[in-house]
């Protein structure tokens, strides 16, 4: 299992110093990230489930992965054995990522579904309450798509709310929503 979730052998790591554990590359947001238990030797206190990103030595895949660390102490304080455990979560975190997406953007689209845009609108609206800042939405319907559904069926009717929502969301800035709404597409 060690090779599987860090690339390294069992006696690459066995019997070894945490520097050897602790040099496992950790890579988050581009950023290092000490492992679970650099940080519990370095606290003296359990870390419990903490999620990170580690970079597979072997393959360069990243996994996501779910770590603790615990340490035994003597009477006297002394830390006389740490243990980590790492547990691939990857798949579980990429399913987590698909519900999330599922939940707050349409299937066909990609563009945000009615409950972000529900989110982005109290947002936007609280933030031009602060700044006196200017707020627009736009209300589009397509003009004969039911006809378009009628005569070509639905395969197609899909295909031009699919080139619709592109052309919307490639015309507007970055910060902004296209959203669909029931039929209808929202900016």
């Amino acid at each position: 299992m060690t090779r599987q979730i860090t690339g390294l052998e069992m006696r690459e790591v066995e019997n070894h110093p945490i520097e050897v554990l602790h040099a496992l590359p950790y890579a988050v947001a581009g950023c290092a990230q000490a492992s679970a238990l650099r940080r519990a030797l370095e606290s003296g206190k359990t870390v419990d489930r903490s999620r990170t990103t580690l970079l597979h030595r072997g393959s360069g895949e990243l996994l996501e992965m779910d770590e603790s660390a615990s340490l035994d102490k003597s009477f006297d304080g002394h830390v006389l054995w740490a243990v980590a455990v790492l547990r691939d979560v990857t798949v579980a975190a990429a399913h987590e990522a698909r519900m999330q997406r599922l939940a707050f953007h349409d299937v066909l689209t990609g563009l945000s579904n009615r409950t972000l845009l529900q989110d982005r609108a109290q947002q936007a609206m609280a933030h031009s309450k602060r700044t006196g800042d200017m707020l627009a939405v736009l209300y589009l319907d397509l003009d004969g798509f039911k006809q378009i559904n009628d005569s070509l069926g639905h395969q197609a009717g899909d295909a031009a709310l699919v080139h619709a929502a592109k052309a919307l969301q490639a015309s507007v800035r970055e910060s902004d929503t296209v959203c669909r709404l029931r039929g209808a597409m929202s900016l």
